[in-house]
């Protein structure tokens, strides 16, 4: 009888050391593979961290102009800080045929409009150059004009403003050109619809406090 054959390497048969390795390989595999995946969980969480950004603060483009005169003042945007006028009675205004539509006798005082922007490109379309040198007729400002007029609101003179017990404002847009030059028309047309957006919003106008 041959002697029984003995397994020399610790008595272990062949396929049982195969499948130990087998296994111990793949713990290995999964092992690397669970770190790979936390390290790159790390990454992607740090990736996703970005810093707050500083607070900035909006500067306040906008321009108060006050009309002393008419006790009134006009909150503008800064397109339109450079905006002049002129005051005259309206006395002096009905001198000749007036084109304001203002009824003759009314009392108050008249604040004619402009840009010194516009002014620089022709003088003519100054906030003082407001009346037609050939026929006296009150041309009213550049971009349009602000009567303070005394008494009750009319509503007949153009869009009434604001209005009190005593006097009431009211504006009217402009309704010819300043000059010939084409800079200066272009110009005129963007300031008057400036002026005309800025008037058409709640609480632009006010009176002086």
């Amino acid at each position: 009888m041959k002697p029984p054959l003995i397994n020399t390497s610790n008595n272990m048969p062949l396929w049982l050391k195969t499948v130990f390795l087998v296994v111990i390989v793949a713990l290995s595999a999964l092992g690397g593979w669970l770190a790979r995946g936390q390290l790159s969980s790390v990454d992607t969480v740090a990736n996703t961290i970005t810093p707050s950004p500083s607070p900035t603060n909006t500067p306040n483009t906008s321009a108060v102009i006050k009309m002393l005169e008419l006790g009134i003042e006009i909150t503008v945007p800064a397109s339109l800080k450079d905006l002049t006028y002129e005051v005259e009675p309206l006395a002096k205004l009905e001198q000749g045929a007036t084109g304001s539509g203002i009824a003759k006798g009314a009392t108050g005082v008249a604040a004619t409009l402009s840009t010194t922007s516009l002014a620089a490109i022709d003088n003519n379309c100054a906030a003082s150059t407001h009346t037609n040198q050939l026929t006296g007729t009150d041309t009213g400002g550049a971009i349009g004009s602000i009567y303070r007029i005394d008494g009750a609101p009319d509503n007949t003179y153009g869009t009434i403003l604001l209005k009190t017990d005593s006097y009431f404002v009211i504006f009217q847009s402009s309704q010819s050109g300043c000059s010939q030059l084409q800079s200066a028309q272009q110009m005129q047309a963007t300031d008057k619809n400036l002026l005309l957006n800025v008037l058409s919003t709640p609480n632009a106008l006010s009176l002086i406090k």
